[in-house]
């Protein structure tokens, strides 16, 4: 994988697909896209895929792992990972092992579809957090593996 550290996401003038994978932020995200009357993101030449599941963790019993699973058999040329946030409302989970576990994971998506841009989003900060800065810690140990963090806001263009 040719990844480099940043926010180097660029949409693809030809056939494209990106896949979306998390939690109920992706099952929200899909609503409000398919509310609007579009199918995906308008991204030109880009085929959307949404794999989202409220309550989807790292960890637990609704784990992401099955949705990236689907994400790699269906060969998408980019997956963007948003999750974590229903971790960190468990203040049993440490967010030092949350961090290295959902870079595994991203690591673990790359290994598996080496021309496959993997990009894991920003957690949304919430109240109930217990470490505000895990998005920091998250962008270091992304860097680090090679895997770039998406760190900006993502810009909707609806039609």
């Amino acid at each position: 994988m040719a990844a480099t550290c940043g926010s180097d996401w660029q949409p693809v003038a030809s056939s494209m697909h990106l896949a979306i994978v998390g939690d109920s932020f992706v099952v929200r995200l899909k609503a409000f896209i398919q509310a609007q009357g579009a199918d995906d993101l308008n991204i030109p030449g880009t085929t959307v895929h949404f794999y989202g599941l409220g309550g989807a963790s790292v960890y637990g019993h609704k784990k992401l792992l099955p949705l990236l699973n689907q994400a790699i058999v269906w060969h998408c040329d980019r997956i963007f990972v948003h999750i974590g946030s229903n971790d960190l409302c468990n203040r049993s989970v440490n967010p030092h092992a949350l961090a290295e576990d959902l870079r595994r994971l991203a690591v673990y998506a790359s290994f598996a579809t080496p021309s496959t841009q993997v990009i894991v989003g920003q957690v949304f900060q919430r109240l109930s957090e217990p470490d505000p800065d895990y998005n920091r810690r998250v962008h270091h140990e992304l860097c680090d593996s090679g895997i770039p963090p998406f760190d900006r806001p993502m810009q909707l263009r609806i039609p």
